[in-house]
């Protein structure tokens, strides 16, 4: 892989209701049965180090910092659908730099509300000491409520 290459890794989550496990789809809606997670791009050069388990923990965080938040316009029965990306650099320390809404869902509290999940997360845990850079730029997709994917059905 280039130095340089994006990487889009959707944040993957597993649900537990009772003793029924659900594997959340790319982007559940914010209804009752799913859980909204954001998604990411590493935007800076990773310099070979995988930051897989290092986001998913990271991203755990801003999620559970997220869904208390999530506005009730977004929430049943509205379900306003809308999507933010956040843009930021993690720091060798763990700290959030250069925070910034890249797009915005067209609504204020949606905005605020991903913006804030990532503010409040910070400090995150230090990147990884294998990981020679100064900082770590990434993208965050929080997508609110999107339409669900259709998939053709099955030919015999």
């Amino acid at each position: 892989m280039p130095p340089h290459a994006t990487i889009r890794m959707p944040f993957l989550l597993l649900v537990l209701l009772g003793s029924v496990s659900l594997a959340a789809q790319n982007y559940p809606s914010i209804g009752p049965k799913t859980q909204p997670r954001p998604s990411v791009e590493i935007l800076s050069d990773t310099r070979g180090v995988n930051f897989g388990p290092y986001l998913q923990d990271a991203l755990e965080d801003v999620r559970l910092r997220w869904l208390p938040v999530v506005p009730r316009v977004a929430r049943a029965p509205r379900l306003r659908q809308g999507t933010v990306v956040i843009r930021f650099a993690i720091t060798r320390d763990g700290e959030v730099n250069n925070l910034k809404i890249e797009k915005s869902s067209g609504n204020r509290k949606m905005d605020r509300a991903a913006f804030n999940s990532v503010r409040n997360s910070s400090p995150f845990p230090p990147l990884p000491g294998r990981f020679d850079g100064q900082f770590l730029t990434l993208r965050l997709y929080f997508q609110y409520n999107p339409a669900p994917v259709l998939r053709p059905a099955a030919t015999n």
